[in-house]
């Protein structure tokens, strides 16, 4: 599977094999869109000293990934879930989901170039309902 733009510079991207999509809207800044199948999300940014990303569905927050205040990364929480969200390279072009047993869930490999396209792989740690936090992820990574 593969993130891309399919209209150049626009901050729309979209993930065909899943039918998913995120789309940034024009204000406020930090402020998304995503979509998987017939189920939209609303993906916000948040926080002061930590950052923390949120995946709504209507007005209920279902995910939440707060960042690490000393590096990249940090902690993905779903329903009762938990799961790290961490760069696996120093390059920063390789980024992994992991669960609570130590499995990836999904990664993204970045491609050289302009846009910001990403190559999408499961790992043993994948679950159903993957779609979701394929979202936020995404959101975060171009935000």
């Amino acid at each position: 599977m593969e993130w891309k733009q399919p209209e150049g510079m626009r901050r729309h991207w979209v993930l065909d094999e899943l039918d998913a999509e995120v789309l940034f809207l024009p204000m406020p800044h930090g402020a998304a869109q995503g979509r998987v199948g017939d189920d939209v999300y609303d993906l916000r940014d948040g926080g002061v000293l930590r950052k923390k990303r949120t995946l709504s569905e209507g007005k209920t927050v279902l995910a939440t990934l707060e960042e690490k205040a000393s590096g990249p990364g940090g902690v993905l929480r779903y329903g009762t879930n938990e799961y790290q969200w961490k760069q696996e390279n120093q390059f920063g072009s390789r980024w992994v989901l992991v669960n609570a047993d130590g499995k990836i869930v999904f990664s993204y490999v970045f491609k050289q170039g302009f846009a910001k396209v990403a190559s999408v792989h499961t790992g043993d740690g994948a679950a159903e309902g993957v779609g979701p936090l394929l979202l936020l992820c995404w959101y975060v990574t171009v935000l």
